[in-house]
């Protein structure tokens, strides 16, 4: 039992952590849209970089010209947040969902930890082990 509450003490810790990362990409968001809509370029020595800040869709690039977030609509039509390692892979995906929901990502694609709320309302946390089982009891 002591088990299982250190391991959703750290996944709780995570979530903060993650939430507060969310928090400042999206107070760094509203920032860039505010100065973008005064007519102030931020980025005159990379003016296409300027191009990817758009209403339906917003990709931040790093010096190596990859995506390293991305907000926006889904391809479902709801919105998404996702966060990419240097390899292109999507490790944290925040997405509004029917249910909404919050996906940490190992580095080979495959869910760690998915909070989220089920369609009756309740909510869950499951924790996946490295072959993609569930490890949370109940879950």
């Amino acid at each position: 039992m002591n088990t299982i509450e250190s391991r959703l003490a750290a996944v709780e810790r995570q979530l903060r952590f993650h939430r507060a990362v969310i928090l400042g990409l999206v107070i760094a968001l509203a920032a860039l849209v505010s100065l973008g809509a005064g007519g102030r370029n931020l980025f005159d020595e990379q003016p296409d970089v300027l191009e990817v800040v758009r209403a339906r869709r917003f990709e931040a690039i790093n010096k190596q010209g990859k995506m390293v977030m991305f907000a926006g609509a889904a391809s479902w039509g709801n919105g998404q947040v996702d966060i990419y390692d240097e390899a292109g892979n999507a490790r944290l995906v925040l997405s509004g969902w029917d249910t909404g929901g919050i996906d940490l990502r190992n580095r080979n694609g495959g869910s760690s930890v998915v909070v989220g709320t089920e369609d009756d309302g309740a909510g869950f946390v499951r924790v996946y082990d490295r072959r993609g089982r569930t490890t949370t009891p109940g879950g």
